[in-house]
């Protein structure tokens, strides 16, 4: 909810738009984080702060475009899941 709304107060999404809207955001964390007595909640946060607001300014400038994602389907891979067959 902090990366939307500095993207708001930031001019990344438009303010006059705001309630015309619709943000889905999905972060995944390793169940194991829980347990970690070596994880850095600071740089959880900030990373996922982060990602979500790249994200958001590049869904803002149509990146990537409709024909990136189409020619890249197949190409691009997950850290944490890969597809069969």
């Amino acid at each position: 909810a902090d990366a939307v709304l500095d993207c708001v107060i930031e001019n990344i999404l438009p303010r006059d738009q705001v309630n015309d809207l619709c943000i889905i955001s999905l972060v995944w964390i390793d169940p194991r984080c829980a347990n970690d007595p070596n994880l850095d909640e600071q740089d959880l946060y900030r990373t996922n702060y982060e990602a979500t607001k790249l994200a958001i300014a590049r869904a803002m400038r149509d990146e990537p475009t409709i024909d990136e994602l189409i020619a890249n389907r197949h190409k691009i891979v997950h850290d944490m899941f890969t597809p069969k067959g």
